[in-house]
């Protein structure tokens, strides 16, 4: 994965996050409790082995069945999507 592919990726995440928690209320545990949409269950799972390994960036991609190119389609279709996005955000919290 390239360097500019990563910093999207982190900035998508950021926007996503930050976004979202304009709009939504803190609940506490919800998150944790809360049946996420599919699109939403693998970003996340991608996102958290990213994050905890960064270096190994095409190998969680890989094992999720997504490509850089797919990742960002994902992101971009959870971003346009305000339900996708509001359940990204509580779940990346």
């Amino acid at each position: 994965m390239t360097r500019g592919t990563m910093m999207a990726l982190v900035a998508g995440s950021v926007w996503l996050t930050a976004c979202g928690g304009a709009q939504q209320a803190d609940n506490g545990n919800a998150a944790a409790t809360e049946t996420l949409p599919a699109p939403v269950t693998l970003a996340v799972a991608v996102a958290r082995g990213i994050d905890a390994n960064p270096a190994a960036a095409d190998s969680i991609l890989a094992a999720n069945n997504l490509t850089a190119a797919g990742l960002d389609s994902l992101m971009y279709t959870i971003a346009e999507d305000s339900a996708l996005a509001a359940a990204y955000t509580r779940a990346t919290r």
